[in-house]
């Protein structure tokens, strides 16, 4: 079974991080995990024009970055619970890219990443930080956009979504989702009810993957009940958390040039819409 031992936090000083902050204590408590807390200066957020060979932008950035570290000491100081724990990085780049290289090479079991409220245009756009970083960082990835509104509940109920078809590469996406739940479930003491979502018209299918939905629910029956519903996948799952007033939701992420929930949108569209935070799963 997979196990959280480091836990990347990226932070950007807003409020969310803030909000997110009391997530994250709640987390690292649990699973006992060191936490990377991680800024990056986004050159482009400072210069017109971000020239690396540029000497005056050397020197402002190298000045920048220890000026971030200082609020990075202040950020952790006071908002994250176990600081002796917390290794504090400061990098200069693009932000999406440097947090997938930060979980690969500080080996991240999850990543915690707040994020802003989507307006109507950005939700079209499918967010293009959180979307990228959602399609390459192979870790686990707990995000929500409503942190600012969220309480901070005892994590007792989960919504899990699984996607079940004819397919080996989702036969092996659902083995790591499900055993992330499973860690999580037991981690936090919670219930979990797995939602299987039979698109309108694909009812004809379901023989077929019968065995499969047999299996889930076998491999999930100390921990989980299990639902099947018709109809729209995402307003399904967001239908459910609300009915179980779920703590987290739990979904997969599809793979390129593999068949699955969708595009990494659909993350986004239920982290949009649903009432707690989502964790998924690459």
């Amino acid at each position: 079974m997979s196990q959280i031992k480091q836990i990347l936090f990226p932070i950007d000083f807003s409020q969310r991080c803030i909000a997110a902050a009391h997530h994250l204590n709640l987390w690292a408590e649990r699973f006992s995990a060191a936490v990377i807390a991680l800024h990056i200066v986004d050159p482009t957020d400072y210069f017109v024009s971000a020239n690396p060979d540029d000497q005056r932008v050397y020197e402002e950035l190298a000045g920048l970055k220890s000026k971030r570290m200082s609020d990075l000491d202040y950020f952790c100081n006071h908002y994250l619970t176990n600081n002796n724990r917390v290794r504090k990085i400061v990098s200069t780049g693009a932000t999406a890219e440097l947090i997938v290289a930060a979980s690969e090479s500080e080996q991240a079991d999850l990543v915690m990443l707040p994020r802003g409220h989507q307006s109507l245009g950005s939700r079209w756009m499918h967010d293009s930080v959180a979307a990228k970083i959602l399609d390459a960082c192979t870790s686990p990835v707990w995000t929500s956009e409503k942190l600012n509104s969220l309480r901070v509940p005892p994590l007792q109920d989960i919504v899990c979504a699984v996607h079940v078809g004819a397919d080996l590469l989702l036969d092996a996406a659902n083995e790591r989702l499900l055993d992330f739940v499973h860690l999580v479930a037991h981690g936090f003491g919670a219930t979990v009810t797995c939602v299987y979502v039979a698109k309108s018209g694909a009812q004809r299918e379901v023989p077929a993957i019968s065995a499969r939905l047999a299996n889930i629910r076998h491999e999930m029956q100390d921990v989980a009940e299990f639902e099947t519903h018709p109809g729209e996948i995402k307003k399904a799952i967001v239908e459910v958390a609300n009915r179980r007033s779920a703590d987290l939701i739990m979904l997969g992420r599809t793979r390129v040039g593999t068949v699955g929930l969708g595009v990494q949108g659909h993350i986004l569209r239920v982290d949009h819409d649903a009432p707690c935070p989502v964790l998924s799963v690459l």
